[in-house]
C-alpha cells in the first residue's frame, strides 16, 4: 500500500509514513469514522467495508501496463440519493455572506443587569435583529452568547444575497439604534452593535448532529468576517474587499485600509459601509462604477422606437421584454430612454421586487413617492399639497382621488384629508381608477405631455398591479402611454395577448457581439486567443456574464498587460463562476427540487452534454429519481432535449453545480463516469474525454494512458496545439506518481510524442523542443533499449541538425541506424536510413547520400510507414524523396532529380498531412534555387507559404520568405528583394535554426554582389564558412569558394588594378572550389566552378586546358536534360573550341 498524502510505497500495517511522517488513519467512506485496516464492517454507520470495495485509502500504483488500464475498485457514492431528508447532513459548498453581529459592551451589562432585566434586554436585541434579518431573506445560524451568526445565500440563495447581508446590517444599526433611547431610560446601558460582513466559498453542513451543533459554515469566510467584527466600531458595518466589490456602487463606503487580523494570514482591506447609494438594479449601480460599452439589439430598438412614435398621437402602446437573467432587457430600455431625452415625456419606473411579490401596488407606490418627493417633503402637508397639485394637473377627481392616493403613498389622514371609508373592495376599484385617470390623461389633455412608464421584472409583480396593468392596456386606445415592461421567461399574464401590445424577445449575442463586447470591457486591448475562445464559450451570449466573467479574469492575476494586449501569466480562476454571479445562479439552483438539482449536479461532472444511458451507468439503481429529475430540469428550463441526449443550457449554471458538489463526492462521480466511458456506454468516447475524468477523480495512473492516447491521435490529425495540451496533463499526472520502471516507459513515451508536437509548432531547434529531447535522453538511458528509444534519438539527431550542429546530429543517425539493425525492423531502418542520408548531404557527402536515401525510398511502403508520421511529425516517404531530389539533381540526375521533387509533392497530398506538405514543397522551392528557375521557385515559394501560414507552421513560413525574398530580386526590385532576404534569415535564426544558413549566406552574398557591394557580399561569404567550421555543415564549401572568386575577379574587370599575383589568387580559389565539388560528388557545383575558371584560363593563355577542364566535367554529368547551368557550359564549351580553331597554330 502507499501513503495517502505522498503516495510513497508503506509496510503492511504502517501507521505513518516514513517519508513524509503523514498519519496513515483509515476512515469508511461513507461517514468517515476512523477504523482498523482489517475491519469489515464501519462500526459508525454498519456499512461493509469488504462489499463496498474497502477504506478509502488510494489503491496501489500500478507496475505494469496492463496495470494502468485496470481501474481501482469504485468509490462508493455517498450523496444523500433516496434519503432527501437527510442530504444536509453531507454538507455542500456554498459561496455565500456571512454576517457577525455583536452587542457592544455586553460584558459589563451583565455585570451591571439584573439577570431577569439582561434577559430581556438580549431579547429585545435579538427579535429586533431576526425581523429584519427575515425581512432580508437571511437564515440565524448560530448565537454565540449575544453574538448572532447570519447566512445570506444558505439554505437557500436570492438574487443579490451580498446586497441584502450588507442593507441588513445597517437596518439593524438603524433598529438597535431606536431602541436605545428606551434602553438607556429602563436600564441605564447604551445598546449598540458593531456588525461585519463577509463573502466567498464555505463548506456548510451539519459536523456532528449527535452533539446538537446545528449548521456550520466552515472555511476561511466566517473567520474573516468574526475578525472584521471585532475591528468595527460601534453602531457600524465592515466589509471586506471581497463584499466591497460585490457591492460597489449600492452603498457609499470609505476604505479602513489594510487590517491585520488575528488569525489571518495577510492584512485584508476593509471597508465601513456609510449608507446606501439609492442604486435600484445592477444597471444604476453599475452607472456609479463602470458602465460597460453597448453591443447590438439595434432592431430592438429600432421597435421601441417606433412605438414611441405612435404612443406619442395615441393610441398607446405597451411592448414586453422577455429574457433571460442577464441578457440585457434593463439595458436595452435604457439604451432606448437615452436615444428620447429626459424632456420628451413623463417618466414613471416601477420595480418589481421578490420582497414586495405580495405587497399590493407596491412598484406603482415607491415610484410615485419618489416622483412627488414625500421622503424629502419637510412635512406631510407640504407631501399632501404636492400630489394635490399633481391629480389636479392629470384631471382627477380630487373628491375621491385625493383620499385614496394619499393613503396608498404612505400620508397620514393627519396631514390634511378625510378617509372615504369605503368597503375594502370598493376602495380597491376606485383607486385602481384614478391610478389609471392619472397615467393615462395625457390623451385628454394635449397640454401633458405623453407618458413612458417601465415596469421592471413582472415575474416578481403582486397581483393587484397585475391587474392594473391590465386595466392599463384596456385604456390604451384613447391615450399617450408607451407602457414597457421587462419579464423573465415562463410569465404569462392574463393580457398576455392583448390588441395593442407587442412581444419582444431579447435573445443573447451572436458570438461575433460577444466579441466585441469583451474587447469592449478590456479597452480594446487584445486578449489570448484561448482566453477569448473561453469567454465566448461559457457566457453563452449574456451580457451580463460576459461583463462578469471578463472582469474577473482581468481581476485574478492571470493576466499580464503587455503593449497592445494582455497575456496568460498564471492559473486561471479554479472556478469559472464570477463571484458577483454565484447569487444569481445559486438561487435559479435552490428553486429546483432537490432530484433535479442532483441530476444537474451529477451531469455538470459529465459535462454540458450528456445522454441518459450515461446517467443511468453512473447511478444504475436510480432510475426512477434520474428520470424524475431529468423531466424538472426540462420543466424549469435548465436543461433542454436534444437528438443525442440532453444539454444544459447555461454553461455557468453547469459550472454552479459543480461547484456545489463536496470534492469527495465531485471524485466518485468522475470515477463512475470515466469507468461508463471506457466500456462503451454512449458510443466511443475521445480518450481526453476519459482522462479528464479519471485525472478528476484523482487516479492520475488511471488517466495516464488516455492522456498519451489522446496527445498521439492529436499529432495524427496535425492538431499540433491540442495535442501538447493532452500530453502535457500527462506529464503533470505522471509527476504525482512515485518512481518506477513503468513511471519512466510512460514518462519517455510522453515526452517523445511531446518532442514531435513542438517540433511541428516551433521548429525542431526550439529551446523547448531540446528541453523535452534531453529530458526523454536521460529516461532513456535509464530505461535501456526498446523501440520508444529510437523515437528519442530521432528527436535529438533533428534537434542538432535544424541546429547546425552536423557534427552532433551524424552521432544520432548513426545511433538509430544501430538501434534499427540490433532489433532487426525494417520500419525503423528505413527512418535511419533517411537521417543518415540528410545528415550525410548536409555534410557534403553526396554519394552516400544518394545511396542512404534510395534504400529509404525503396523500402517505403505508405499503407505500412505512414502511421510512423505522428511520431516524427513527417512521412519519410515524403521527406525521403524530397531531399533525395536536390541530391539527384547536384549529382547531375536532373530528370531523376524533378520526378522526385514531384513524387514528395503529390504523395505529401494524398496522406492529407500539412507538415509533410510543406516539407515536400520548401524542397521544392530550394530544388528549383538549384536549378536557377526563377519563376518555378516563386511559384513554389508563394505555395508554401500559403500551405505554411494556414497550418501555423513557422518553419517553413520562414522558409518560404527567404526564397520569396530572392523572387523579389529575380523580378527586378533588388533592394527590396535584399531587405527581405535579411529579414526573413534573421527571424530564421532567432528561432535556433542553424541549417543551411550557409546556403542563404551565398544567396544573400550573390544579390549583394549583384548590387555592387562587394565588400558586403565577401563578408557575408566569411560569416558563411564560420557557420561551416562551427557546425560542420560543409555541403556549400565549394560555391562559397566559387563566389568570391567570381566577386573577386569581377572587381578587377570593373577597374581594379590587375596583377598576376590576384589572379594566381582568383585561379587558386577556383581550383579549390572544383576540388570541394568534386571530391564532395557535387557535379553541378563542380560544373558552375569550371564555368568560372575555364575563362580565366583561356584569359591567361592555356586554351587547351580550359577546354579540356570543360569537357572532362561536362562528361561526368549523366543526364544531359537542359539546365541553365548546362547551357552556359556547353556555350563556353563551344566558344572555346572555336577560339582554339582560330588561333595559329
Amino acid at each position: 500500500m502507499n501513503c495517502v498524502k505522498c503516495l510513497a510505497p508503506l509496510a503492511d500495517g504502517a501507521r505513518f509514513c516514513s517519508d513524509c511522517g503523514a498519519p496513515q488513519n483509515l476512515a469508511c467512506p461513507a461517514c468517515e469514522t476512523p477504523v482498523q485496516a482489517s475491519a469489515r464492517f464501519c462500526h459508525g454507520c454498519g456499512l461493509a467495508l469488504a462489499s463496498a470495495s474497502g477504506l478509502t485509502r488510494p489503491a496501489a500504483l500500478p507496475t505494469s501496463p496492463a496495470a494502468l488500464t485496470t481501474p481501482a475498485p469504485l468509490t462508493p457514492l455517498h450523496t444523500g440519493w433516496g434519503r432527501p431528508a437527510e442530504a444536509d447532513d453531507i454538507g455542500e459548498r456554498r459561496h455565500m455572506s456571512v454576517m457577525f453581529c455583536d452587542l457592544v459592551g455586553s460584558v459589563e451589562m451583565a455585570r451591571r443587569l439584573d439577570p431577569e432585566d439582561l434577559r430581556e434586554l438580549v431579547r429585545g436585541y435579538r427579535d429586533t435583529c431576526a425581523a429584519v434579518i427575515e425581512r432580508h431573506g437571511g437564515t440565524m445560524a448560530q448565537f454565540h452568547g449575544d453574538g448572532i451568526v447570519v447566512y445570506f445565500g444558505y439554505p437557500v440563495a436570492h438574487e443579490g444575497d451580498v446586497r441584502r447581508a450588507v442593507q441588513s446590517g445597517l437596518d439593524i444599526v438603524q433598529a438597535i439604534a431606536s431602541l436605545a433611547p428606551l434602553a438607556r431610560a429602563r436600564h441605564g446601558v447604551d445598546l449598540q452593535v458593531r456588525i461585519a460582513v463577509n463573502t466567498g466559498l464555505t463548506l456548510v453542513g451539519d459536523p456532528d448532529a449527535s452533539a446538537g451543533i446545528g449548521r456550520l459554515a466552515l472555511g476561511d469566510t466566517p473567520n474573516v468576517a468574526a475578525r472584521l467584527q471585532q475591528i468595527a466600531e460601534p453602531g457600524t458595518v465592515v466589509v471586506s474587499e471581497v463584499t466591497q466589490r460585490l457591492v460597489a456602487g449600492f452603498f457609499q463606503m470609505s476604505s479602513l485600509g489594510r487590517q491585520v487580523l488575528k488569525g489571518i494570514a495577510e492584512p485584508i482591506e476593509a471597508y465601513r459601509v456609510e449608507s446606501a447609494s439609492g442604486a435600484r438594479d445592477r444597471l444604476e449601480a453599475a452607472a456609479q462604477q463602470h458602465r460597460a460599452p453597448y453591443v447590438g439589439r439595434a432592431s430592438a430598438i429600432a421597435a421601441l422606437a417606433s412605438s414611441w412614435v405612435a404612443a406619442q398621437e395615441s393610441p398607446g402602446h405597451a411592448v414586453l421584454l422577455t429574457g433571460d437573467p442577464g441578457v440585457g432587457k434593463s439595458r436595452l430600455l435604457s439604451e432606448f430612454r437615452a436615444s428620447i431625452g429626459d424632456g420628451a415625456c413623463d417618466i414613471v419606473e416601477c420595480y418589481c421586487s421578490p420582497d414586495y411579490a405580495h405587497t399590493a401596488l407596491y412598484p406603482l407606490v415607491a415610484a410615485m413617492r419618489e416622483r412627488l418627493g414625500i421622503e424629502q417633503a419637510a412635512t406631510p402637508q407640504l407631501a399632501l399639497a404636492a400630489l394635490r397639485e399633481e391629480l389636479q394637473r392629470h384631471g382627477c377627481e380630487l373628491d375621491t382621488a385625493l383620499p385614496l392616493l394619499a393613503r396608498l403613498f404612505g400620508l397620514a389622514p393627519e396631514s390634511g384629508y378625510e378617509p372615504l371609508g369605503l368597503h375594502p373592495m370598493t376602495q380597491k376599484q376606485k383607486t385602481l381608477v384614478a391610478l389609471v385617470t392619472l397615467l393615462t390623461s395625457g390623451a385628454a389633455r394635449r397640454s401633458l405631455r405623453p407618458t413612458l412608464m417601465v415596469v421592471e421584472d413582472l415575474h416578481w409583480v403582486d397581483s393587484t398591479t397585475l391587474e392594473l396593468l391590465g386595466n392599463l392596456l384596456r385604456e390604451l386606445p384613447s391615450s399617450r402611454l408607451l407602457l414597457l415592461m421587462t419579464s423573465r421567461p415562463g410569465f404569462s399574464p392574463p393580457w398576455l395577448y392583448g390588441e395593442h401590445l407587442t412581444l419582444i424577445p431579447v435573445n443573447v449575442l451572436s458570438a461575433a457581439d460577444t466579441e466585441t463586447l469583451i474587447h469592449r470591457v478590456v479597452g480594446n486591448k487584445r486578449l489570448p486567443a484561448k482566453l477569448l475562445s473561453l469567454l465566448v464559450d461559457k457566457t453563452d451570449g449574456n451580457p451580463l456574464y460576459v461583463e462578469e466573467m471578463t472582469r474577473m479574469f482581468l481581476d485574478s492575476g492571470a493576466l499580464r498587460e503587455s503593449a497592445g494586449g494582455y497575456e496568460i501569466d498564471g492559473p486561471l480562476p479554479e472556478s469559472m463562476v464570477p463571484a458577483s454571479l454565484q447569487d444569481l445562479l445559486m438561487a435559479r439552483l435552490d428553486r429546483i427540487q432537490p432530484e433535479a438539482r442532483r441530476v444537474l449536479q451529477l451531469g455538470a461532472c459529465i459535462g454540458r452534454e450528456w445522454t441518459f444511458e450515461l446517467l443511468l451507468a453512473v447511478l444504475p439503481e436510480e432510475e426512477r429519481l434520474l428520470t424524475t429529475g431529468v423531466e424538472q430540469l426540462i420543466g424549469e428550463g435548465i436543461v433542454f432535449a436534444t437528438d443525442g441526449g440532453f444539454t444544459i443550457k447555461h454553461a455557468l449554471i453547469q459550472d454552479a453545480a459543480y461547484d456545489s458538489l463536496l470534492r469527495r463526492t465531485r471524485q466518485a462521480y468522475h470515477e463512475r463516469i470515466a469507468l461508463a466511458l471506457q466500456s462503451g456506454v454512449g458510443g466511443a468516447a475521445f480518450p481526453e474525454r476519459i482522462a479528464q475524468h479519471w485525472t478528476k477523480a484523482g487516479q492520475h495512473a488511471q488517466a495516464l494512458p488516455h492522456w498519451l492516447q489522446a496527445g498521439q491521435q492529436a499529432l495524427a490529425s496535425s492538431a499540433t496545439t491540442e495535442a501538447e495540451s493532452h500530453l502535457r496533463h500527462g506529464l503533470d499526472a505522471i509527476a504525482l506518481l512515485p518512481a518506477s520502471a513503468e513511471r519512466d516507459r510512460l514518462e519517455l513515451a510522453l515526452l517523445s510524442t511531446l518532442g514531435v508536437a513542438l517540433t511541428i509548432q516551433q521548429g525542431w531547434a526550439a529551446p523547448a523542443v531540446a528541453t523535452v529531447y534531453q529530458r526523454a535522453q536521460v529516461l532513456s538511458e535509464r530505461v535501456g533499449p526498446n523501440p520508444q528509444l529510437f523515437w528519442v534519438v530521432w528527436g535529438l539527431w533533428a534537434f542538432y541538425l535544424v541546429k547546425g550542429e552536423q557534427h552532433r546530429a551524424i552521432e544520432f543517425a548513426e545511433r538509430m541506424s544501430g538501434i534499427a539493425v540490433d532489433m532487426g525492423s525494417a520500419s525503423l531502418r528505413l527512418e535511419a536510413d533517411f537521417a543518415l542520408g540528410l545528415s550525410h548531404y548536409y555534410m557534403g557527402r553526396l554519394e552516400s547520400a544518394q545511396a542512404l536515401l534510395s534504400a529509404s525510398i525503396a523500402q517505403y511502403v505508405p499503407e505500412r510507414h505512414r502511421g510512423q508520421a505522428h511520431l516524427t511529425g513527417q512521412d519519410v516517404g515524403v521527406t525521403a524523396r524530397a531531399v533525395a531530389a536536390m541530391v539527384l539533381f547536384l549529382r547531375g540526375e536532373t530528370r531523376a532529380g524533378l520526378s522526385h521533387a514531384r513524387q514528395a509533392v503529390t504523395l505529401a497530398g494524398e496522406l492529407k498531412h500539412p507538415f509533410s506538405h510543406a516539407y515536400a514543397l520548401g524542397c521544392a522551392t530550394w530544388l528549383d534555387a538549384y536549378r536557377r528557375e526563377p519563376e518555378a521557385m516563386a511559384d513554389h515559394a508563394t505555395a508554401t507559404i500559403e500551405l505554411s501560414s494556414a497550418q501555423s507552421l513557422g518553419f517553413w513560413t520562414v522558409w518560404g520568405s527567404i526564397f520569396a525574398g530572392r523572387a523579389l530580386v529575380d523580378e527586378g526590385q533588388s533592394a527590396a528583394g535584399a531587405q527581405h532576404i535579411e529579414e526573413a534569415l534573421a527571424t530564421y535564426r532567432s528561432i535556433g535554426s542553424g541549417m543551411v544558413v550557409p546556403f542563404f549566406l551565398v544567396l544573400l552574398a550573390e544579390v549583394e554582389a549583384g548590387q555592387g557591394a562587394a565588400e558586403r557580399a565577401l563578408a557575408r561569404l566569411d560569416e558563411a564558412r564560420q557557420v561551416i567550421d562551427a557546425g560542420g555543415e560543409s555541403f556549400m564549401s565549394a560555391e562559397i569558394e566559387r563566389l568570391e572568386a567570381q566577386i573577386r575577379l569581377d572587381r578587377l574587370r570593373g577597374g581594379e588594378p590587375a596583377d598576376h599575383a590576384a589572379l594566381d589568387d582568383i585561379e587558386r580559389r577556383y581550383r579549390r572550389a572544383l576540388a570541394l565539388a568534386q571530391r564532395q560528388g557535387n557535379r553541378v557545383f563542380a560544373l558552375r566552378s569550371a564555368c568560372g575558371l575555364a575563362p580565366l584560363l583561356a584569359a591567361r593563355g592555356d586554351l587547351h586546358a580550359a577546354q579540356a577542364l570543360l569537357d572532362d566535367v561536362l562528361a561526368a554529368i549523366p543526364d544531359a536534360t537542359a539546365t541553365p547551368d548546362l547551357e552556359q557550359a556547353r556555350s563556353l564549351q563551344q566558344a572555346l573550341a572555336l577560339a582554339r580553331a582560330r588561333r595559329p597554330t
